[in-house]
């Protein structure tokens, strides 16, 4: 009882610190000049916007699959989309990156392999985003405080880390052996939920271990990566706002992280903030950074509703495994 309470006042704190954002980005706006703008623009460029969204989509299940080999790409897809639209309608990224695990049921992959893709996707998904980051701030033509400059050196170094922990001697001994004293406890519910962290642990170092996979899922996160850069770009191309591809490569990771900040409800108010002021270095007006926010997440919409679609077509009965639940 005491958790459901604890949770809500999350949510509901989530949801003010989001109209908080929004209230005092939108009272700067003027709705006139907002809505003039927004009649001006080429309707080719809300479909670019939803396409290059989609297309990222895409990108990361074709990237997922290099971990889950035996599931289907179509199955991904569909869980990556549905994922969407658990990021949108819940708290944070966190929800989305959970409900792939719970959507997900594979025939030929455990539980366990499919909790541990997910962590090792997760981590290399910002690794390559703050990688990408670090190529933009070398090349930007304005002048980046030093602060965020070691913010990027530093996340590449802890995700790097993270994603490498199981070959991380010390880390690994600190962890296996958490995960043993958890087996031997007296309660039984503490047992299995040690049993089921060490499948996971197990499967992650299967899937770092492999050079191969782990270059061709940071590919695809390359991939993924630039999709947003020039979705961005585009946007702003096409408003007649001329910026350097460069500083997208900067500016994307950044909003990236900002976003994993569980501190809004599905990162509204974080997003809009945030990309008014990166464009703000830039000059660029207010009102055309809102409407540059408001054409992603219109982006962010149009896969969240195929991916309640996708929830609606597919209904899994049952998700656990033999060997999970043994």
């Amino acid at each position: 009882m005491k958790d459901r309470k604890g949770n809500a006042l999350k949510t509901v704190f989530k949801i003010c610190v989001s109209g908080v954002l929004l209230f005092f980005l939108l009272r700067k706006v003027r709705w006139d000049e907002l809505k003039e703008s927004f009649a001006k623009i080429n309707p080719l460029v809300f479909v670019f916007a939803v396409t290059c969204h989609i297309v990222s989509v895409v990108e990361g299940a074709f990237k997922w699959k290099t971990f889950l080999s035996k599931v289907s790409i179509k199955k991904l897809l569909a869980t990556c989309f549905g994922a969407q639209f658990f990021s949108t309608v819940l708290p944070g990224q966190l929800f989305g990156e959970m409900s792939k695990i719970a959507m997900l049921h594979s025939e030929t992959t455990t539980n366990s392999e499919i909790a541990a893709s997910v962590v090792a996707d997760k981590l290399t998904g910002l690794f390559t985003s703050v990688a990408v980051g670090i190529m933009g701030i070398l090349f930007t033509e304005i002048d980046l405080s030093g602060s965020i400059r070691w913010m990027f050196l530093i996340l590449f170094s802890f995700f790097g880390f993270c994603f490498y922990l199981p070959y991380i001697p010390p880390a690994d001994k600190f962890l296996v052996r958490w995960i043993s004293l958890g087996e031997n406890v007296g309660n039984a519910v503490v047992r299995k939920i040690a049993g089921g962290c060490k499948r996971v642990y197990e499967a992650w170092r299967g899937y770092v271990g492999d050079g191969r996979r782990v270059a061709q899922n940071i590919l695809w996160g390359f991939a993924v990566q630039f999709t947003g850069v020039i979705q961005m770009w585009g946007i702003l191309w096409a408003l007649n706002i001329n910026i350097s591809l460069i500083e997208f490569m900067w500016i994307i990771p950044a909003v990236s992280v900002l976003l994993l900040l569980p501190v809004s409800f599905g990162g509204l108010g974080v997003r809009e903030v945030s990309v008014t002021g990166f464009l703000g270095l830039f000059a660029v007006p207010g009102n055309s950074a809102v409407s540059v926010s408001l054409i992603i997440l219109l982006g962010q919409i149009v896969s969240a509703l195929i991916g309640g679609g996708c929830l609606l077509l597919d209904r899994p009965k049952g998700r656990f495994s033999q060997e999970d639940m043994s």
